[in-house]
């Protein structure tokens, strides 16, 4: 697999899943408030959603203030731009503020040099459970830390699920 040219990594960490992973009622709330809150919420899915070959969406969105890439000259989301967001991540800013893993400011995710791999034709499997099941992801799905990724430019996954 060396020769390959394939991508491995592990699915999203927020350091407060209770601010970033919202149901789908607070999603609607968001965006009702703020129709462009729908630019950054995306829909995310933990390994315990992720079935042999596919998976069962729970209604889980991810609030995506991801930290930008440098390299790549993405930058930061800047949540002052997403008031709706803002207000809601504001009843957690204590612990917000605490986090390990945060951005350049407290409403940021961590940094993440592959966030863009997310968006890709993807195969995921969770990391934790006597069965490991594996899917090929082509809706751009976001995963928790609880899945891993691999990603190629020069394969197709099909062949290597198979």
């Amino acid at each position: 697999m060396k020769d390959w040219n394939i991508n491995i990594y592990r699915g999203i960490l927020t350091g407060y899943n209770e601010a970033f992973i919202i149901d789908g009622k607070k999603k609607d709330e968001l965006m009702a408030e703020d129709p462009k809150s729908a630019e950054i919420i995306r829909p995310i899915l933990r390994g315990r959603d992720i079935k042999r070959y596919g998976y069962d969406f729970a209604d889980l969105w991810l609030i995506n203030t991801h930290n930008g890439v440098k390299e790549k000259g993405i930058k930061p989301i800047n949540v002052e731009d997403y008031p709706a967001v803002k207000k809601h991540l504001d009843q957690y800013y204590p612990k917000l503020e605490k986090r390990a893993d945060k951005g350049e400011t407290p409403y940021n995710l961590r940094n993440c040099a592959y966030m863009e791999d997310f968006s890709k034709q993807k195969i995921v499997w969770k990391i934790i459970g006597s069965n490991i099941n594996f899917l090929i992801d082509n809706e751009g799905m976001f995963y928790n830390n609880a899945a891993n990724i691999l990603t190629s430019n020069s394969i197709k996954l099909e062949y290597l699920i198979a």
